[in-house]
C-alpha cells in the first residue's frame, strides 16, 4: 500500500513539473510550406530568355514538379498532416511556379516580377520593339484603371481594353487567338485521355502536325508541345471503337468549370449538324466538353445522334 502511495505522490509530482515547465509555443498546430519537398522537386527554369535576363536579376525562377505546392500540418514539432495549395510563391529572392503552370509562367511572374523588369525579359525572349511597346501600353491602360478603382473613381471605360492576351510562350496575341489556342489545349487533353482508354485504337487528332515545318502554331499543354495546322473539319478526333467502327469527336472548350456550367454556350456549328446528318456518321458522332481547359481540364463524353422524324 505504501508503494502504491509513494507512486501516486511520484506521479503527481511529475505532472505539475510537466505544467509548469510546458512551452505553450511548441503545442501550436501549425500549417506551413513544405521547403524541403519544394526544394528537392525544384529545378531552376531552363528557358534561354530567362537565362539571359537573371544576369541582371537578383532573383531566381524555379519549376516545381508537383501540380500544387506542398504544404505541412505540424503538432509538437511533428508532421501529422500533408496537403498541396496554391501554383505559385516566393521564398526570399526565389519564386516558385508549378510544372502544369509552365504554358503560362510569365503570367504568373506579374505578381513578383515589376512591370519593367518584366518587359525585358519580354524583349529577350521575343526581340521585338512591337511587342515591348504593346505591353507597356497595356500595363500602363491596366495601372491606370488599378489607381482609379484605389481613388474610388468610377469611370471604367478602358477596363474592357486593359487584358493582355499571351500564347504558351509568352507571345502576346489578340483574345481571339487566344480562344483558338484554348480550343487546341482541349483536343490535345482529349487525344491524350483516348490514347490511354483501352475502348479506344487507331487515335487521330485531326488538328495536329507531325512537325514544326507543316504547323501554323504550337502549343504547350501539362509540359508537352504539339504542332497545330487547322484542318477545318466537323470533327476534332477519329478513333475505332472495339466493334471496329470509325468514330468521330468535336471537341467543345470553355475554361469554366463544371459547376458552372449553367453559365457558357456551348454551340454546334452549321458543318457539325450536316455532318451528322450523313448516315455513316450519325450513328458514331461525339462531343467531348472539357471544362476548365487551362487551369485542371476535365471532360464529359457523350454521343450526339439526330432522329429524323
Amino acid at each position: 500500500m505504501g508503494y502504491i502511495i509513494a507512486f501516486k505522490l511520484l506521479a503527481l509530482e511529475y505532472f505539475k513539473n510537466w505544467q509548469a515547465n510546458i512551452n505553450p509555443a511548441k503545442i501550436d498546430i501549425k500549417r506551413q510550406l513544405d521547403t524541403v519537398i519544394l526544394v528537392n522537386n525544384s529545378q531552376e527554369w531552363q528557358d534561354k530568355a530567362y537565362q539571359q535576363w537573371k544576369t541582371t536579376q537578383n532573383q531566381q525562377v524555379f519549376i516545381y514538379s508537383g501540380e500544387k505546392l506542398p504544404y505541412k500540418t505540424t503538432f509538437l514539432e511533428q508532421e501529422i498532416y500533408s496537403d498541396t495549395e496554391g501554383l505559385k510563391i516566393k521564398e526570399g529572392n526565389k519564386i516558385y511556379v508549378c510544372q502544369s503552370q509552365l504554358h503560362d509562367i510569365k503570367n504568373h511572374l506579374k505578381e513578383y516580377v515589376s512591370a519593367d523588369e518584366l518587359i525585358k525579359l519580354y524583349q529577350i525572349d521575343n526581340d521585338s520593339s512591337l511587342l515591348v511597346q504593346t505591353l507597356q501600353s497595356k500595363i500602363s491602360q491596366l495601372e491606370e484603371v488599378i489607381t482609379n478603382l484605389l481613388s474610388g473613381s468610377n469611370n471604367n471605360s478602358k477596363w474592357e481594353n486593359s487584358d493582355t492576351w499571351f500564347d504558351d510562350f509568352g507571345g502576346v496575341i489578340t483574345e481571339k487567338e487566344y480562344n483558338l489556342v484554348t480550343g487546341y489545349k482541349a483536343e490535345a487533353y482529349v487525344y491524350e485521355e483516348l490514347k490511354k482508354s483501352s475502348l479506344c485504337t487507331n487515335v487521330v487528332w485531326t488538328n495536329q502536325a507531325q512537325n514544326e515545318l507543316n504547323s501554323n502554331g504550337k502549343i504547350s499543354v501539362l509540359g508537352k508541345e504539339y504542332f497545330i495546322t487547322e484542318k477545318y473539319e466537323p470533327y476534332d478526333l477519329t478513333f475505332t471503337d472495339i466493334a471496329g467502327n470509325t468514330c468521330f469527336v468535336q471537341v467543345k472548350a470553355t475554361t469554366t468549370s463544371l459547376d458552372r456550367a449553367d453559365d457558357v454556350k456551348m454551340i454546334i456549328t452549321k458543318n457539325e449538324w450536316r455532318f451528322l446528318q450523313d448516315d455513316k456518321h450519325k450513328n458514331y458522332y461525339y462531343i467531348s466538353r472539357v471544362f476548365s481547359t487551362r487551369d485542371n481540364p476535365s471532360m464529359k463524353f457523350f454521343k450526339l445522334e439526330l432522329k429524323m422524324g
